[in-house]
């Protein structure tokens, strides 16, 4: 499923950064990205086999063919057993970065078999994995434990060139784990949202992208939008992944570093544009989110784009 979103994106070039394909061994195929997602993507039918994501930044909202809704965030990790079950995805961010691993299973059985001779004959039961998914309906996420952490960290300092076969053996690591019954796995959390809110919601969400520059505020939104602001904040943390006010914060300031790079706006003037009425927050809240003052951060990027 994933694997088709970044194959879509590729092909039509419509990736706005980097979507990295590797094949480390048969039936296996890796994609390291970090790229502008759309909005929406609808699922489409596909050959059966097993994703491993690793998100490193923004964050995924699936809806899957059983009514679930399913969030995944920054430093956890995605299994889908079945992809077929996602019938879309929604993106939490205007970025999107990770790591996928992609196995089509009867492919993969030998390179398996070879990988597991050279640890001294280890075995991996690859029945007891699809019986472990499927008690957590296809679709399983490794979240705040110490492996996970530890691959995530690692992840952050290894080269590009590096990364897909860092994950590659990391998922035949955790497959190795899942087939010794470990506790790393657990359900991916599902959230049940009235369609009519979920729609409310991403509209209040669209809207806001598009007036960054308005004074937007909880209740305002939620009159506007005919919700109670309780609704609004409960079920825009959970489609999204963070608190309302925040999320919003992060994309001006996003927006404002955009600016800063492509336009000659002042300082001032891109306070402004993305919604900030004194110059020193914004400043504030510019150099807590990218460490350098606005002024600062455009002198650098345009000395290394000298």
């Amino acid at each position: 499923m994933l694997e088709a979103l970044l194959e879509q994106l590729s092909n039509a070039g419509l990736s706005s950064g980097h979507i990295r394909w590797t094949a480390p061994m048969s039936g296996v195929r890796v994609c390291d990205f970090d790229c502008a997602p759309p909005e929406c993507f609808s699922a489409r039918p596909t050959h059966p086999h097993f994703e491993t994501l690793y998100c490193c930044r923004g964050g995924l909202l699936l809806s899957l063919a059983d009514g679930r809704q399913v969030r995944l965030k920054p430093r956890e990790i995605l299994l889908l057993s079945d992809p077929a079950q996602v019938r879309s995805v929604q993106f939490a961010d205007s970025r999107f970065a990770g790591v996928l691993v992609s196995v089509v299973g009867c492919e993969a059985r030998h390179s398996l078999r070879e990988l597991c001779a050279l640890f001294g004959g280890l075995t991996l039961d690859t029945r007891q994995v699809g019986v472990l998914m499927a008690a957590h309906h296809d679709c399983a996420a490794v979240r705040g434990s110490a492996w996970g952490n530890a691959v995530f960290s690692a992840l952050r300092d290894l080269p590009a060139s590096d990364r897909g076969q860092y994950c590659t053996l990391k998922a035949v690591e955790l497959l190795y784990l899942l087939c010794r019954q470990s506790p790393l796995v657990s359900p991916a959390a599902a959230d049940y949202y009235d369609q009519y809110l979920t729609d409310v919601v991403q509209q209040v969400h669209a809207y806001m992208l598009e007036h960054l520059a308005e004074h937007l505020t909880i209740s305002r939104l939620a009159q506007q939008f005919h919700i109670s602001p309780t609704s609004l904040k409960s079920c825009f943390r959970q489609l999204y992944g963070q608190p309302l006010h925040q999320y919003l914060q992060q994309q001006r300031l996003q927006r404002a570093a955009e600016l800063l790079l492509s336009s000659s706006l002042s300082v001032m003037q891109v306070s402004v544009a993305v919604g900030y009425g004194s110059v020193s927050q914004f400043g504030v809240a510019f150099r807590r989110l990218y460490h350098l003052p606005p002024s600062r951060y455009r002198r650098i990027a345009a000395e290394k784009n000298v």
